[in-house]
């Protein structure tokens, strides 16, 4: 009976750890929807891969549009995914597969509607990173057997092992989205603007580091009746997260097979934490195009995490 009241409680405290007041930012991050980066609406162009919430929206630049995102593997609980499995899951496809839907509008007879899609193929801990989790979870069994629960000691166990969860050594993630422009606002009256795919590879050099490493390689088409190019793109992107902020700059090369002419994108952006589930993102740089290049966005984006894992008391 103490094995299923243990199996029931560490069950429920794990979505709780999304909702802690310890939490931190790289663990709360809510991803740029594909859709945004294909139509360069973004505060950044390459995204940091990390967990996706279940559900997420994104508003920039306030009127000009914004993103729903959905990872439908969290809809549901999983009792045979425990926290163990997790960690060794260096393939979590299904768990990490989301989908989004992105609208801009930046006139009031101009729409652009983009659909993404992505997922981690691959991701890898830190060795010491693994077994201080499952320390952690060890001593987080030990605090269950107590005939008295002391909960402020559960959830502060709780939020250092979400927090070392979100310090991958690596992770590879796979993305892709296609976009339609509506002219004059007739959703009957659409032309195909453009499509892309994109490979993320983080890297985070050491445990404790507040740093992260991202590398793009990406390939975009268009076919409208505005533009035609075939492109293709590489990039890096560094991330320092410290309490509530959380700082990137990132260089973007681009090269136009079309007009066989190359291209450049340099940014600086800033994100500051509100709570839980709220954050305000900002940017400023340069963008490709060669004329209105000026990139200044302000957005605020929202996450809610359904991430609820299980596990026994007998696993080790």
């Amino acid at each position: 009976m103490k094995k299923k009241l243990i199996h029931f409680a560490i069950f429920i405290c794990f979505p709780y750890i999304s909702y802690s007041q310890t939490q931190e930012l790289s663990d709360l991050q809510v991803t740029n929807a594909p859709g945004l980066i294909l139509l360069d609406e973004t505060p950044s162009s390459i995204d940091k891969p990390i967990d996706p919430k279940t559900f997420a929206i994104s508003l920039y630049n306030l009127t000009q549009g914004g993103s729903l995102e959905c990872t439908p593997y969290w809809f549901f609980n999983h009792k045979d995914y425990t926290f163990k499995k997790h960690l060794e899951n260096k393939t979590p496809i299904l768990q990490t597969l989301n989908f989004s839907l992105s609208h801009i509008s930046k006139v009031s007879d101009d729409h652009a509607l983009a659909a993404g899609i992505r997922t981690q193929l691959f991701r890898a801990y830190h060795k010491n990173n693994v077994q201080e989790i499952k320390s952690l979870y060890n001593e987080m069994q030990d605090e269950l057997i107590e005939d008295n629960l002391d909960w402020e000691k559960i959830n502060g166990i709780s939020d250092e092992m979400n927090t070392l969860k979100a310090r991958t050594k690596w992770t590879v993630e796979l993305a892709g989205a296609f976009a339609y422009h509506f002219l004059n606002a007739n959703y009957q009256a659409y032309d195909f603007q453009k499509a892309g795919a994109w490979l993320n590879l983080k890297y985070t050099p050491s445990l404790k580091s507040n740093t992260d490493i991202v590398f793009l390689a990406r390939y975009l088409y268009a076919d409208s009746i505005v533009s035609k190019s075939s492109v293709f793109d590489l990039g890096t992107a560094i991330y320092y997260n410290k309490n509530k902020f959380e700082g990137e700059v990132e260089y973007v090369f681009r090269y136009d097979f079309i007009p066989k002419k190359s291209y450049d994108r340099l940014s600086f952006m800033l994100t500051y934490k509100l709570s839980n589930k709220i954050a305000i993102v900002s940017s400023l740089g340069k963008n490709f195009n060669a004329t209105k290049n000026i990139i200044s966005v302000l957005g605020i984006k929202f996450g809610i995490s359904g991430l609820s894992l299980d596990d026994s008391i007998t696993e080790n």
